[in-house]
């Protein structure tokens, strides 16, 4: 089309006024898209997204384009938009921890190339300090912890109903004397180890004394659901300073728990380890790829054996008992529910008021410094009926066995 206009032109006109719309033809032809946005942000709150940009230029409309993936992406909006914002309402519960991500382009007589990539979930976001203890409410929730949330003076306790995700790198930091507990659903959305969440303890007038820090309890908490990957997932998470006795617990509950690192804070003298993760009355977690120092395993009060409890690929270091067994009848757990674990073998295996036809199915794990070995003494009380079934036993720490940072 080019050619024949330049052909009907040419014949009809003058050489200068042909050769001044020839070149007129000639930039139109080749004019550059505009430049894509600068500065794009994007911050979330509860029902909406906030998207903010500094315009690139010349500028006439932008395109929002919005990705689940942070690889296919689909244009937002449906008339263009003009100015240096958006909000992108978010509907609840279909969106609740879901990460979206934004790229924005300016719409010119052409439209520029995609911004770079911002990506945050909506909900409300924990305030940066409560100074009276804090307990969700349900109008407020999802809830997201994004940066650092210090608690004094109470409890953290999220009620049944209610959500909070833990994004990268965010902090939980409880007074001590004071406890986690989730009613509800705890993810953790951090995307590695390098990048974890943090769940700890401070003493408001100095430093911690040994034994004190924070407990957390699973109580009840929204199941965690393999088939689509929904419910309570703690992963990717720092839980340190935690306090002597019941440290962790689950009960009335089946969560997640995956590439953790567990610390507990009395780690010297004659009671060093007597922390405890303690699966209770209902707890079927499912543990898996995580390590806990100076805390021992205990299943008490309770049955779990009809629930989804399963525990492999964690190791335990510096441990009060190899593992402990309180108030059972079963004897508490299958065979198979606990296997492919390293152990703190230089410890006895403890059996309190355990009974039933069988023994305590502990085969497949490895027993890290047992003596004479491969597999650690028992001691029991109480009207122990039972003993334990360590045979056979892993040569080695399993691999992989741990988080994997």
């Amino acid at each position: 089309m080019k050619r024949i206009l330049c052909r009907v032109l040419c014949s009809c006109l003058p050489l200068l006024p042909i050769l001044a719309l020839l070149s007129a033809c000639v930039e139109f032809s080749y004019q550059q898209a505009p430049s894509p946005p600068a500065g794009v942000s994007a911050t979330g709150a509860r029902g909406v997204i906030h998207l903010s940009w500094t315009d690139g230029g010349p500028v006439v409309s932008h395109n929002i384009y919005r990705s689940t993936d942070n690889v296919t992406f689909a244009k937002r909006n449906g008339a263009p938009v003009g100015g240096t914002s958006y909000d992108d309402v978010i509907a609840s519960p279909a969106g609740d921890g879901v990460i979206y991500y934004y790229r924005i382009t300016v719409v010119d007589t052409k439209e520029s190339g995609p911004s770079a990539t911002v990506g945050t979930i909506h909900g409300t976001r924990l305030a940066a300090a409560y100074r009276t203890g804090f307990t969700s409410i349900a109008a407020a929730s999802p809830y997201v912890l994004e940066r650092t949330t210090v608690v004094d003076n109470g409890s953290f306790v999220l009620q049944g109903g209610d959500k909070l995700y833990l994004l990268d790198n965010a902090v939980l930091d409880v007074e001590q004397g004071n406890s986690v507990t989730v009613h509800g659903l705890l993810r953790v959305l951090a995307a590695s180890g390098a990048s974890h969440a943090t769940i700890t303890s401070h003493r408001v007038s100095g430093p911690l004394a040994l034994g004190e820090g924070v407990s957390i309890a699973f109580d009840g908490a929204d199941d965690f659901d393999p088939t689509d990957d929904s419910g309570t997932w703690l992963r990717n998470t720092l839980l340190s300073n935690l306090a002597s006795a019941q440290a962790i617990r689950v009960l009335n509950c089946a969560p997640r728990i995956e590439n953790c690192k567990a610390v507990s804070n009395i780690r010297t003298g004659g009671s060093a380890g007597t922390s405890y993760l303690s699966i209770e009355a209902g707890g079927g977690p499912t543990i898996r790829n995580c390590s806990f120092d100076f805390m021992t395993l205990q299943v008490s009060g309770g049955d779990p054996s009809t629930t989804t409890f399963a525990m492999d690929n964690n190791i335990f270091t510096n441990s009060y008992y190899a593992v402990s067994f309180w108030n059972l009848s079963g004897p508490g757990v299958n065979p198979g529910q606990i296997t492919n674990n390293a152990f703190d073998g230089r410890k006895p295996a403890y059996l309190w008021n355990v009974t039933g036809a069988a023994n305590v199915p502990l085969e497949n794990n490895f027993w890290t410094g047992a003596f004479p070995g491969p597999e650690p003494t028992i001691v029991t009380g109480g009207t122990t009926s039972v003993t334990c079934s360590f045979s056979p036993t892993l040569p080695a720490t399993p691999s992989p066995a741990g988080p994997d940072w």
